[in-house]
């Protein structure tokens, strides 16, 4: 998993849990079904004994859509044991998902004078190694970082476009 490949000891972490993360967006009838799908996996995840580390998201407490529908879900599914990290986004030039992603393919569309809050890969695993031997709900509690779509091209992509 991308988010600890810089972990030197990587593996005292991965042989004790399943880390899960959902489909990054709930917008098309295939995002919907990979949703599906990925509610039935995690269901037959809990039947096994290793925790289970899910990574979930704040928009769970402010948005109706899909994607906040199936982050509740799938919370609720989870053991008390179970560890769920509801973490903002987490922005990397190494990342080949959700907004970096349409950064570095030029598919973006939109306002880029627009200001989002996130955190780096570093942000969060400082986060998950502090709070790895906790249960149930734990929030992001970390610093954010704030800049304009454009500067988190220029900073995460290496270019930025007008």
């Amino acid at each position: 998993m991308y988010l600890f490949s810089k972990i030197a000891d990587v593996s005292m972490y991965t042989n004790d849990f399943h880390f899960y993360m959902t489909p990054i967006d709930c917008r098309s009838s295939k995002d919907f079904l990979r949703f599906i799908g990925s509610t039935i996996l995690l269901g037959l995840l809990t039947i096994t004994p290793r925790r289970i580390v899910y990574y979930s998201s704040g928009a769970v407490e402010v948005e109706n859509s899909w994607y906040a529908f199936f982050k509740k879900l799938h919370e609720r599914m989870l053991r008390k044991s179970d560890l769920i990290l509801r973490i903002p986004h987490v922005y990397s030039s190494d990342r080949d998902q959700g907004l970096i992603k349409v950064l570095k393919d030029g598919t973006f569309r939109g306002d880029k004078d627009i200001t989002l809050e996130y955190i780096t890969d570093d942000d969060f695993r400082e986060f998950f190694i502090r709070n790895v031997d906790k249960e149930g709900i734990v929030n992001y509690d970390g610093e954010y970082h704030k800049d304009t779509i454009f500067d988190i091209e220029r900073k995460f992509v290496g270019i930025a476009t007008p």
